[in-house]
């Protein structure tokens, strides 16, 4: 009889049918399933990889894949000899050079993902020869994962965790809302490289023997007839992704499917959670809580509760309001650091005599500018009250060394309207005025950037870091920019894509050419390489250009994706890019190449 106790340090050694499915992926219009054989084969014989490289006790191993399936064989294998698995959040310059110097190996499906640091990759067949049936039980107060905190109010931070923290939340979140899931298959959209996407994408799966799906569909046209086909499903989503995923057209199949969705990494929007809610017949289950310290609550905002809906602490979870602005104290199983005193999280809160809890604003968000205190989400609310405006984000910036407050806002109709007929000036003047009736003047925005989508990571969260990169200015002397006005970023395993638009005021245009401007086959190349650069995380110099085309003239106003992928080897590090037209990916390309490049200090030595 097979064991039923969720239970990630027992997972290995557990009783459980191997021909039971661990996880499934189409592969054009063929299902394909990961039984449990194939999975426990795969994390043997990586198992047994780390253990002959001498990767033992307290290693610590740096492990990111797109592919939820290959990363839970990197996870385990990781934990069976006793290693702490790193998760960078994305594979960005930053995130890998905070990496470089804490990790001994890299675990990933390009076992050259993190340059300067020996890989292994995780795409290789299990081997018949690697023992499945001798895993050891897992040490729960062993140091099992260290991940990063989000950064929407700042630079991420490590975070520590034990195996019993994460074990002790699976079976917190099979307890909770297990009852009900009976026979479901997983989806999600959120990422497993960061807590939430982890939990509830693999770990909560594994542990209660539900199927997980290894594709990631953000699009609604992919997405939703699948959850339409399973007789039973869990979507596991972010408010971002649920927006888009409710405004489209599709949204009314969902009234054939049984679909249970969770929600975590901000709070749902109460129109989002009951459209969701008139299309399906039940609301998102929202999960509130931090990487330091896990799940927290949990609520359902039902039409007929209202908008103001309490949030319920999971089981376990014991809170308290400190004295000063009224934040959230936070002491529960899963808290990764401060266990005796608690953890003091961002957020204002308010307590209801039967345990449940108010959220308010974050603490973190309030910020002094001119001597006078601002809370950013209250400016950003009134800036969305403006009919021309659809969302918008703030951000501290820099200028002339002075503390200023920088907007990021998404047009509404009205809005294009307005920029196309009367230009960026005049609608930035009716903000600004907008804003002067409730704010100091000192406090309105003195920098706008008017963007499609505001700049989000791969858990749907806009970040401070990328909110302040559109600030920066990469211009010329005077003010000119040198590089296409990028507003979307997306990264993976190996390659990285920027979304923008030309500046009708880009610098290279000027005498090139007088009444037909277009960018120079030179500046393109010169953007493909930076990016390269990014991608890599150190100076690159190019040493040699190949197969180089420019198809297409890319003028003023045309908006374009700059996409680059990097290969390695004997010493050289090989892109391959393309610069495209978004709306004909296929049909317009304005151009592509290859580059060779090798880090400049070896060109430099070799030049002396």
């Amino acid at each position: 009889m097979e064991d039923a106790t969720p239970s990630l340090a027992h997972l290995l050694t557990r009783t459980v049918d191997r021909r039971s499915v661990v996880a499934f992926r189409r592969e054009g219009v063929a299902l394909v399933s990961h039984s449990r054989a194939d999975w426990t084969a795969g994390v043997a014989t990586l198992r047994d990889r780390l253990a002959d490289a001498g990767l033992g006790g307290g290693a610590r191993i740096a492990l990111y894949d797109d592919d939820p399936y290959a990363f839970s064989l990197g996870l385990f294998a990781c934990w069976q000899v006793g290693a702490v698995a790193v998760l960078p959040p994305n594979v960005q310059p930053g995130s890998l050079e905070r990496l470089r110097e804490s990790v001994t190996v890299a675990l990933g499906s390009d076992g050259a993902w993190l340059p300067g640091v020996p890989g292994f990759a995780l795409g290789d067949e299990a081997s018949s020869d690697a023992m499945s049936n001798d895993f050891r039980e897992l040490d729960r107060e062993a140091a099992a994962l260290e991940l990063f905190t989000s950064g929407t109010t700042g630079d991420g931070k490590a975070s520590l965790k034990r195996l019993r923290h994460l074990d002790d939340e699976v079976r917190t979140l099979e307890a909770t809302f297990g009852a009900d899931l009976a026979g479901a298959r997983v989806h999600a959209t959120a990422s497993h490289q960061h807590l939430y996407g982890l939990l509830f994408r693999v770990l909560w799966p594994l542990a209660s023997l539900r199927p997980f799906c290894c594709d990631r569909l953000l699009h609604a046209e992919e997405l939703l007839p699948r959850l339409v086909a399973d007789e039973r499903s869990v979507l596991a989503s972010v408010p971002a992704h649920l927006v888009r995923l409710v405004s489209s057209t599709g949204i009314a199949q969902l009234s054939r499917a049984r679909c249970t969705v969770f929600s975590s990494g901000g709070p749902l929007l109460a129109e989002t959670a009951h459209a969701w809610e008139r299309a399906s017949g039940e609301a998102p289950i929202e999960v509130f809580g931090s990487t330091e310290t896990g799940g927290v609550g949990h609520r359902q905002q039902r039409a007929a509760s209202g908008d103001r809906v309490a949030w319920t602490p999971f089981a376990g979870v014991e809170l308290s309001i400190d004295d000063d602005a009224s934040r959230l104290r936070v002491r529960s199983p899963a808290l990764s650091e401060n266990e005796d005193s608690g953890f003091a999280m961002g957020d204002r809160a308010r307590l209801h005599a039967d345990g449940r809890f108010e959220l308010g604003g974050r603490v973190d968000r309030v910020v002094k500018i001119g001597e006078k205190r601002l809370e950013l989400a209250e400016m950003e609310s009134r800036l969305r009250a403006h009919p021309a405006i659809e969302s918008a984000a703030l951000t501290p910036i820099e200028q002339a060394g002075q503390a200023r407050i920088g907007s990021v806002v998404v047009p509404s109709g009205l809005g294009a309207r307005m920029l196309e007929a009367e230009g960026r000036g005049a609608l930035g003047r009716a903000l600004v005025e907008h804003l002067a009736r409730d704010f100091d003047r000192v406090l309105v925005p003195r920098a706008w950037r008017y963007v499609e989508a505001l700049p989000e990571d791969e858990q749907g969260k806009v970040t401070a870091s990328a909110l302040r990169a559109l600030f920066e200015t990469g211009s010329t002397a005077t003010g000119r920019p040198r590089e296409a006005a990028w507003r979307t970023r997306q990264t993976g395993s190996g390659w990285i894509e920027l979304r923008g638009r030309v500046p009708e005021a880009l610098a290279s245009l000027e005498g090139h050419f007088p009444g037909a401007p277009i960018v120079p086959g030179t500046v393109q190349l010169d953007w493909a390489v930076e990016l390269a650069r990014q991608l890599a995380g150190y100076e690159l110099a190019p040493i040699r250009v190949e197969a180089l085309k420019f198809s297409a003239s890319l003028a003023p106003g045309d908006e374009c994706v700059l996409r680059v992928e990097q290969r390695s080897s004997s010493g050289a590090t090989r892109i391959r890019f393309r610069l495209f037209d978004p709306e004909e990916p296929d049909a317009r390309e304005f151009a592509s190449g290859r580059v060779v490049l090798v880090a400049a200090s070896s060109l430099a030595e070799s030049d002396a």
